[in-house]
């Protein structure tokens, strides 16, 4: 199609466009016929304040002001309810109560394992105390053995072999009674 036959086509179209919005738009042109406006009736009246009350009754989709996940630190089963769905609930308020019988026998074994351990120290602590007092009672009698071998050894008495035996055996006790010291010290 040439652009001259398809001009011609849209200056149709619109011509026909701006005649019907023309007649549609002033219909007293397109009719001689005369009508009267009816005229209407209205009643006056003072107006009063009233409360208006109007029921409707339909059905409706509620939705909650503001509502919250309830997800619990433990799993246990309910043991109370105190509110039902769809009640109004405050921040803080007690809405169930949980079974609580497998947490109290848990806490009765920690409990248990607790005095258990208390008394495994206790009985440790008494065990260092008392290591403690046969290192210490060890080193005391090697000191006075090994001052009574050097008094003989002085004498001639005894042999330097039988002073530093004695010297070996006061250097394993002193090394014992300081690790019985420490001991003591780390446990209290």
């Amino acid at each position: 199609m040439n652009h001259k036959r398809k001009f011609m086509i849209l200056a149709a179209v619109i011509g026909l466009v701006a005649s019907a919005l023309f007649w549609f738009h002033f219909p007293s042109q397109r009719s001689t016929v005369n009508e009267e406006t009816p005229t209407q009736t209205v009643e006056v009246a003072v107006a009063e304040k009233k409360t208006f009350k109007h029921i409707v009754d339909a059905d409706a989709v509620i939705f909650p002001g503001d509502q919250s996940a309830i997800v619990p630190k433990i799993s246990a089963p309910i043991k109370k309810l105190y509110v039902n769905r769809g009640d109004k609930v405050h921040a803080g308020q007690l809405l169930v109560e949980l079974e609580n019988q497998d947490l109290a026998s848990v806490v009765i074994e920690s409990q248990a394992g607790y005095q258990q351990a208390e008394a495994n120290y206790y009985g440790a602590l008494q065990r260092t105390q008392q290591d403690l007092n046969e290192a210490k009672a060890e080193l005391e009698s090697k000191q006075r053995l090994n001052e009574t071998r050097q008094f003989l050894y002085k004498e001639g008495a005894v042999s330097a072999k039988d002073v530093e035996d004695v010297r070996s055996t006061l250097t394993q006790a002193d090394g014992r009674h300081w690790t019985a010291v420490l001991l003591c010290w780390f446990r209290n």
